[in-house]
């Protein structure tokens, strides 16, 4: 129906992580989140999205949103992902949002790629939450969205 997707419910139970589920008209489309949460340095992110809501524009919510979390919240100056090797979309999602793979595990037990990207810089740009809070309508053009 053409609505916006986004960051549904927080859980936050351990203070050096953060985790969301994202819905899409209101049914469950994916998890996102920051983990290995280092003081006021950097974090690993996460996010799943469910198969039938790839290529909606989820990934990208969830990047965007885990970024301005890990601004406002933990005030961390770079965010690492892994990839694996296979997962060729993941790697041009982070690669088109800025993203730069710094380590290639290629032919290891692991078979990752290691993207890195600095948000210190967009600290200022980020400090706005433009979602809300506590199931009330988001601020875009989607009512449908809620954190």
């Amino acid at each position: 129906r053409g609505k916006n997707p986004g960051p549904a419910r927080q859980y936050q139970t351990d203070p050096s992580k953060y985790s969301t589920v994202m819905c899409l008209d209101e049914v469950l489309s994916g998890v996102a989140g920051l983990t290995n949460v280092r003081d006021h340095d950097s974090a690993e992110i996460f996010y799943w999205i469910a198969h039938p809501f790839r290529g909606k524009g989820m990934s990208k919510y969830a990047l965007e949103h885990l970024e301005q979390k890990a601004t406002t919240l933990f005030s961390l100056s770079t965010l690492y992902a892994y990839v694996d090797q296979e997962n060729k979309l993941s790697a041009q999602v982070l690669d088109s949002d800025g993203y730069e793979m710094v380590l290639n595990a290629k032919g290891t037990f692991f078979d990752q790629e290691l993207y890195q990207k600095r948000i210190d810089k967009q600290r200022n740009n980020l400090s706005k939450d433009t979602y809300i809070l506590n199931d009330k309508p988001a601020k875009t053009k989607s009512p449908s969205v809620r954190l």
